[in-house]
């Protein structure tokens, strides 16, 4: 029987994205467990060899166990191995498993079996406080007939994020999602068995991590331009669609020259100027040029209802996930004349 240990662990994640972001993960309950199974029938077919072993995770402390049994008889075997590396971080539950289920002799015919099974298995239950995004990193690697999963599920039960692999269909994960202040459910689980009285086996495995973080992140690099400094862009208000209060900040760049803002679905970083374009994918082009002023600040406001943002080829709209960055002339520094600030990714909420 599985038990579920039950408690409440407070984690506050300091988030690097903004700097002073902080998001408040608190962990409620907590089940994480490794089982395996194994019979095998004996010739005179009245007698069964079986073999059933499982362990749990006491706490909220890293996970951290392996299972491997085995029932034989004189004419069949069934082997069962379940493994789970697991961990409830400050800003992240992350999960290593790997289940499988092999059996070889007896026959069918005779009506002479084995069989195995082995799940890994993690359910958390927790709580969140402010609006964060949470980003799916990781693979699920299943063979014949075993089976990975991983969920997210609000605590209404309806589901916010799912992905699952069987037979042998292979993910690699690179997801991103938004998470409302409330109640949520992370499910993952690794799955493999053995049966029937021939050579057979199955095998789930996983390797997951899903990161908690700030709904607005920052990537790329920039840069010194002729200020001295590497230009900065942040971002000002919320995400929130409805409230229309997003805006875009940028530091450091040179004063009284120009620039302007982009924006776009993918994240990059290739050579650009003197600097790097840090934005992927179909770019568009916010409002502007934009005069920079004597202290190197430029500034913007979305108009997130405008023409200009709706019609073009990245509407913003919840669900959204954009990169922002800054252009800006820089005919100072020499060089290639221009250079850009490093870049912030924001997913967009209702």
């Amino acid at each position: 029987m599985r038990n579920t240990s039950t408690g409440i662990l407070v984690l506050v994640a300091l988030l690097s994205s903004q700097g002073s972001a902080v998001a408040q993960v608190t962990y409620l309950t907590q089940s994480r467990e490794v089982r395996a199974s194994a019979s095998a029938d004996f010739s005179d077919q009245f007698s069964v060899a079986s073999e059933n072993e499982s362990i749990v995770a006491p706490d909220f402390a890293p996970f951290d166990e392996f299972l491997n049994v085995t029932a034989a008889s004189d004419v069949a075997s069934g082997t069962a191995r379940a493994r789970q590396d697991s961990i409830l971080a400050s800003d992240r539950i992350s999960m290593s498993a790997y289940a499988d289920g092999s059996t070889s002799g007896g026959s069918s015919s005779s009506s002479i079996f084995a069989f195995a099974n082995a799940t890994s298995e993690l359910s958390v239950e927790f709580q969140v406080n402010q609006d964060l995004r949470f980003h799916v990193t990781g693979s699920l690697d299943p063979t014949n007939s075993g089976r990975a999963r991983v969920e997210i599920l609000s605590g209404a039960q309806t589901l916010v994020y799912l992905r699952f692999a069987s037979g042998g269909s292979n993910f690699v994960l690179d997801d991103v999602g938004f998470l409302s202040p409330g109640t949520y459910t992370v499910r993952m689980s690794a799955t493999g068995s053995g049966f029937s009285g021939s050579t057979y086996g199955s095998s789930g495995s996983l390797d997951l991590d899903i990161a908690f973080e700030d709904v607005v992140q920052r990537h790329c690099v920039s840069v010194a331009n002729s200020s001295g400094q590497a230009a900065t862009i942040d971002s000002t208000g919320s995400t929130s669609v409805s409230a229309n209060d997003f805006g875009l900040v940028t530091t450091g760049a040179p004063a009284q020259s120009f620039g302007l803002y982009f924006y776009g679905a993918n994240r990059a970083q290739t050579a650009f100027g003197d600097g790097s374009l840090c934005v992927g994918g179909p770019l568009q082009r916010l409002v502007g040029p934009i005069l920079i002023d004597g202290a190197g600040t430029a500034s913007l406001a979305l108009d997130l209802t405008s023409s200009a943002i709706a019609a073009g080829p990245n509407p913003i709209e919840p669900g959204a996930l954009y990169s922002f960055q800054f252009w800006f002339r820089d005919n100072a520094a020499g060089g290639e004349g221009f250079n850009t600030s490093d870049a912030i990714e924001a997913i967009f909420t209702d």
